[in-house]
């Protein structure tokens, strides 16, 4: 079973972008890597805003009813670089790297006790 797992999230690596048509994804069409990556850092952004403020949902999302992010001068990546500094702001304030030392101190202090 995680053999076939492990197969279907490859070929999701190796999908073909030219395969769905330009209204589908205008993102993979922009002809500028720069426009690709803020556009989708963009993205993002917007849906995070969704899951806190679902305030425009809708059920049928159109071609380029979010338009690409086309320069870094555009206001709209002020929304995507907060959003990354947030994220980032929690995984510093969580320290996930200190959790294996105080499992090993607690490890210690459990094994000590009963010698």
């Amino acid at each position: 079973m995680l053999f076939l797992t492990s197969e279907g999230a490859s070929d999701q690596l190796r999908f073909d972008h030219t395969s769905l048509p330009k209204v589908e994804n205008p993102i993979a069409f922009s002809p500028s890597a720069l426009s690709r990556w803020l556009s989708t850092l963009h993205l993002h952004a917007r849906y995070a805003v969704l899951l806190f403020w679902p305030r425009h949902l809708s059920a049928d999302w159109s071609f380029e009813c979010v338009p690409l992010v086309e320069r870094l001068g555009d206001a709209r990546n002020a929304l995507s670089l907060a959003l990354y500094a947030g994220m980032l702001l929690v995984l510093l304030m969580a320290q996930p790297w200190a959790l294996p030392a105080e499992w090993l101190r607690a490890g210690q202090q459990q094994g000590g006790g009963r010698e």
